[in-house]
């Protein structure tokens, strides 16, 4: 039990603290439609903040799946349109290598004290 415990601890961690968001000097359109990223975050001029799933270019707008707070565990997706006047900034997530080195250590630590917390000799 204690196993699982760990691994999904690291697991968590890994995955949040790997990757951040980064802004990109490239227009939306030239993002999109050189790199094709699974995943955006669209930032428009009343400082709302999308992300944007699978972003497509259509004329003058981006048109990507977004999902939306249905309820407390609900999650649904809706496809959503915005002009690409609108958007002042786009950011896509890179791995962050700074967090990364930092994590491994911090991780080793924690499984190591969940370890020693579930073995009553480790004190000894």
């Amino acid at each position: 039990m204690t196993r699982r415990v760990s691994a999904l601890f690291m697991m968590v961690l890994y995955l949040t603290g790997c990757a951040t968001w980064r802004p990109v000097t490239l227009s939306p359109r030239q993002l999109i439609e050189e790199q094709r990223p699974g995943v955006i975050r669209v930032i428009q001029a009343d400082g709302t903040r999308l992300d944007l799933r699978n972003p497509s270019i259509h004329s003058d707008s981006v048109t990507a799946v977004f999902r939306v707070r249905a309820s407390s565990r609900v999650f649904r997706q809706d496809t959503i349109r915005i002009s690409l006047v609108d958007v002042t900034a786009v950011e896509v997530r890179r791995l962050s290598v700074t967090r990364t080195i930092l994590l491994i250590p911090v991780g080793g630590l924690a499984v190591m004290l969940a370890a020693c917390l579930s073995n009553p000799d480790c004190f000894y």
